[in-house]
């Protein structure tokens, strides 16, 4: 095609979307053809494969995770010595640009001309699981945008992470690692998921090793048909094969075990990353299965961090003067309206949410999300109908506000808070 016919081309077709692979095939070696070329998973492509297409626009923008899986490089180290010494490049500085040691990404941040932006927002995730990223891996740069409001975990679950404590032995099968006895409870469990109608959303299995996918495959399918697993969205799979893709349950299989090899050892301790991207699939819950008491004390910290999260209640962390950040933004649309509330009021032994004094009325306002203040049947939790019986008794009016009300209707739920003031 020629650059005249390829620009004709653009202007009516003005974004391609293709792999590095198929570029040379669809798109003209024409030089600054387009504004920018976009790279994401840039953490896993090479620097070779991304040149040519450079040529081909203006700008280019780097998107990738330096925190998840990394590329693996087709050219060795020593090959590609080999080939920088016959093309007479200079040995310093060499590692800089070392195509069997550096991703696109990595290739990249290293220029001192890059402009740099964290993208801190996290749309998939249970804000348990965000948490948990922050802390292990993200310094606590991640903003999860949404709530426990907007996820429905199985019956039996809430919303983040969970251990299913099994007690098992890692063996070797065919050449690779596996769990038989964590394979089976897994089995067990998404049997029970295909058995409950009112599941709608996807699962996924992850694990580690390759041996450990199949026997995980072998033992779903002598319990689920192919009809739930479909229903079910199944798809049981490695760390690698699942980076880029989510599931509303995740069941990951640690596979260690008490006399692990120490090859198998060695490789959880090098590949922490492979936590992250595992337990960043999940939406609504993530379930590892492992021995949680080997877990925990097995030498591995980025693994004894995790049996520690998995199997320990999480409350959402205080924002300033607020428990959340929609107490937050309640207290700001009060403010818009010119009223005073006070964050965190103490009353007796309790904390208010929200407390307002005026008209000679007190009022506690409460934001509750579904996930603390009800219970396994869905109803508003015992202890919050004592709480609100006892400030009553006070003197208070209690108001309470799940999330979902004030994400629908704000200025509706401030409505209803100066109608109380006022007494109508």
């Amino acid at each position: 095609m020629s650059e005249e016919d390829a620009r004709v081309v653009l202007r009516r077709r003005p974004l391609w979307a293709i792999s590095t692979l198929s570029a040379p095939s669809r798109i003209p070696l024409i030089p600054r053809l387009f504004d920018y070329v976009i790279f994401d998973e840039a953490s896993q492509c090479d620097v070779a494969s991304a040149l040519p297409l450079m040529a081909r626009a203006r700008n280019a923008v780097v998107v990738g995770d330096p925190m998840q899986l990394r590329f693996i490089p087709s050219l060795g180290n020593a090959a590609e010595h080999a080939l920088m010494d016959a093309a007479k490049l200079p040995a310093q500085g060499r590692a800089a640009v070392a195509q069997s040691v550096n991703s696109l990404f990595d290739f990249a941040d290293a220029r001192p001309i890059t402009r740099r932006m964290f993208l801190a927002d996290q749309f998939r995730s249970a804000p348990a699981i965000v948490d948990y990223l922050n802390a292990d891996f993200y310094e606590g740069r991640l903003v999860g945008r949404k709530d426990d409001d907007h996820f429905s975990p199985p019956t039996g679950y809430k919303s983040g992470l969970a251990w299913e404590d099994v007690t098992g032995a890692m063996t070797r099968r065919d050449g690779g690692n596996v769990n038989k006895a964590e394979a089976n409870r897994i089995a067990a469990l998404i049997g029970a998921l295909a058995a409950d109608s009112g599941v709608t959303g996807s699962v996924g299995v992850i694990s580690p090793f390759n041996s450990q996918v199949a026997e995980i495959q072998a033992a779903v399918s002598a319990r689920v048909s192919e009809d739930d697993a479909r229903r079910l969205s199944l798809r049981v799979a490695t760390v690698d094969k699942w980076q880029g893709a989510e599931a509303d349950v995740v069941f990951f299989s640690l596979v260690l075990a008490p006399g692990a090899p120490t090859s198998a050892r060695s490789f959880l301790q090098k590949e922490r990353r492979r936590l992250n991207v595992a337990v960043s699939r999940a939406r609504a819950v993530c379930v590892i299965v492992g021995d949680l008491s080997h877990a925990r004390a097995c030498g591995v910290r980025h693994i004894e961090f995790l049996a520690s999260r998995a199997s320990t209640p999480w409350s959402p962390p205080k924002t300033g003067l607020f428990d959340s950040d929609w107490e937050r933004r309640l207290y700001t649309a009060m403010r818009a309206r010119g009223l005073n509330p006070m964050p965190q009021h103490p009353v007796g032994t309790r904390y208010l949410d929200l407390a307002i004094e005026a008209n000679g009325r007190r009022l506690d306002i409460e934001v509750d999300g579904r996930r603390w203040h009800t219970d396994a049947a869905g109803n508003r939790k015992v202890s919050d109908i004592l709480r609100d019986r006892e400030m009553q008794a006070r003197g208070w009016t209690v108001l309470r506000f799940w999330v979902h009300e004030l994400a629908n209707d704000m200025e509706g739920c401030v409505d209803r808070i100066e109608r109380a003031i006022v007494g109508s």
